[in-house]
């Protein structure tokens, strides 16, 4: 993007800067209302020269590579530059305005986090606004690690190995297969940027030649969120899904809270031919899913996964 700089005399600042922010709707937010709605969350704001503020960011580096040339005067207008790549919780930028040029390195409060910059600055005018994509993946090796990575499964291990599960089903547990009667029990905790109902644990039932989610030959049977949602039926099976809330219901806010908090859960499963019941009860949140096959003979799995969760002591009762 171009810059102009409006700043006139000594005292009167001019410089663009850039905000690096998470909200739902991908726009910045001052009032108090419009954060709280669309969970705005700014990680910090960087200035095309030494000066940063941290806000939300658990740490952030600097290091700057060149100075700005003064001998040809008080430039009016600039071009500014901004590359960025992210690896799991940190990003990594190379700006540069100007002739000036510095590395900023940034670690976020956790991996489910999204990230976003934003332009803007002081007594200066923003133009010529241009993206583009580099087609490249960042690998663990393009961002030196500023911070010790967040981990909530430093948990007892059961019968598989805990996971934390940063996005949407961003992590799943091996596929064990269902041939009569099965019962899973496992501790959950929502992380703690954890805020919408559905940041809770996923059931799927599934086939696939080597037994895994997204394997070789994957089809969907039943795909089942534990507050009380599912995806219905689909070419591979019909699921006849009903949930109920119980007296016990502690209402939603408070379910957010305990899942945060962590909860024992446990479901049961019974398979007869081509027909699938499973069970489970969450928090006053009962849930009964009749999945049947269009092919009787078809292998079944089941995992675990979910959203901005962590799964520990996952065992086979």
């Amino acid at each position: 993007f171009d810059c102009e700089l409006k700043g006139e005399g000594e005292n009167r600042f001019s410089a663009p800067a850039i905000i690096l922010f998470d909200s739902y709707d991908s726009r910045i937010h001052k009032d108090k209302k419009t954060i709280g709605a669309y969970h705005y969350l700014e990680y910090g704001e960087i200035w095309f020269d030494d000066h940063s503020i941290t806000t939300a960011a658990r740490k952030i580096e600097e290091r700057i590579i060149s100075k700005a040339d003064k001998s040809g005067g008080d430039k009016k207008s600039i071009s500014c530059t901004v590359t960025a790549k992210r690896f799991e919780d940190h990003v990594r930028l190379v700006m540069k305005a100007g002739g000036f040029e510095k590395e900023v390195i940034m670690a976020l409060p956790d991996i489910s986090k999204s990230a976003y910059i934003g332009i803007t600055g002081e007594n200066c005018r923003i133009s010529g606004i241009k993206t583009k994509a580099t087609g490249k993946s960042a690998g663990p090796d393009d961002i030196p690690r500023i911070a010790k990575q967040i981990s909530y499964t430093d948990h007892m291990e059961g019968d598989f190995k805990n996971l934390n599960i940063d996005r949407t089903r961003s992590a799943s547990t091996d596929g064990i297969e269902i041939k009569d009667r099965l019962r899973l029990a496992f501790h959950t905790m929502s992380l703690p940027g954890a805020s919408l109902v559905w940041h809770c644990p996923y059931i799927v039932l599934f086939g696939s030649s080597d037994g895994t989610v997204n394997g070789e030959d994957y089809r969907e049977y039943a795909f089942i969120k534990l507050n009380g949602e599912h995806n219905g039926s689909n070419d591979h099976a019909v699921n006849r899904f009903v949930m109920k809330k119980s007296d016990d219901f502690p209402g939603w806010e408070a379910w957010k809270e305990k899942n945060r908090e962590g909860i024992e859960c446990e479901i049961s499963l019974r398979r007869k031919k081509n027909s699938i019941v499973l069970k489970t009860r969450t928090l006053g949140i009962s849930i009964e899913n009749t999945t049947t096959l269009i092919d009787e003979k078809a292998k079944v799995y089941i995992a675990l996964t979910g959203d901005q969760v962590a799964l520990t002591d996952i065992r086979i009762v």
